[in-house]
């Protein structure tokens, strides 16, 4: 299962961040999904002893605002898709351990009416402005 695949990388002290990207059918421009929904895929609850959302752990203020500066439309949004982008987040989110070092997470959805170019610059630009966010590694894990 893919969820339960990225939650354990993530488990890894290595891997500071994940960037889910999807597609959007609620948009013309590239959209920075900040929460997900407690909900499986046919609409269920997901998890009984979960929290309702999940909010994103990424800079998203920061990436919408580097997506704009490249010359792709996009904003941020608390509204859900019922998909597997949503169920993957949400998953993701909601298996973190509390800890300090809380990797950046998110979801970027690319409108459909967008080529594979300009989707490809905004994963870029998008995993960029994450990087600049993500704090220095300490020296023993640096090497």
């Amino acid at each position: 299962m893919l969820a339960a695949l990225l939650s354990g990388h993530l488990g890894d002290r290595g891997c500071r961040g994940l960037l889910l990207v999807g597609r959007t059918r609620r948009s013309d421009g590239f959209r920075f999904q900040i929460r997900a929904e407690n909900r499986s895929l046919d609409g269920g609850r997901l998890d009984l002893v979960g929290p309702g959302t999940a909010r994103a752990t990424a800079p998203v203020a920061d990436v919408v605002r580097a997506l704009n500066d490249a010359g792709l439309a996009a904003s941020a949004s608390s509204e859900c898709e019922g998909d597997a982008g949503s169920y993957l987040l949400y998953h993701v989110l909601s298996a973190l351990p509390d800890g300090v070092d809380t990797p950046a997470i998110g979801l970027l959805r690319a409108p459909g009416s967008q080529p594979d170019a300009a989707v490809q610059r905004a994963v870029k630009t998008a995993a960029q402005a994450i990087a600049r966010h993500l704090s220095p590694l300490p020296r023993s894990r640096a090497n």
